[in-house]
């Protein structure tokens, strides 16, 4: 009988090691999607937290190795922002983007990366290359 609750308390303790490294795991992975509006509004709340922000490039600015660039929401609200990778090759003004980042504690935004939509996906009967 002592075999069997041994067992059953290892059991457990795994299955319970196991529930917390997943969540964990699913935690640091997450990210919030909102708009340029919702980020303005919410930005205190998102501090160290993974977020995507949508909008429209505005203006775009090239310094040194980086890139200083707004986004643009459909309000009126808009985000300036830095990049020191790669641009996509279609980021432009006016193209749709979906800015993934984090806000510092320090309220500062560190753009990670930068997704792009692609026009001719969209377009009907559009030739691809």
């Amino acid at each position: 009988m002592q075999k069997t609750y041994r067992y059953i308390g290892i059991g457990i303790f795994f299955l319970a090691g196991a529930a917390v490294l997943v969540w964990a795991a699913m935690d640091a992975n997450w990210s919030i999607t909102v708009s340029v509006e919702e980020f303005l509004q919410k930005k205190d709340s998102l501090v160290a937290k993974q977020v995507q922000i949508w909008g429209k490039v505005g203006y775009i600015e090239q310094r040194d190795k980086q890139v200083i660039f707004q986004i643009d929401g459909k309000e009126g609200g808009s985000i300036k922002l830095s990049f020191e990778k790669a641009l996509p090759s279609n980021f432009k003004g006016g193209a749709d983007v979906l800015v993934n980042c984090e806000v510092g504690k320090d309220g500062n935004v560190k753009v990670k990366s930068i997704l792009t939509k692609c026009p001719s996906k969209y377009q009907k009967n559009a030739q691809r290359v």
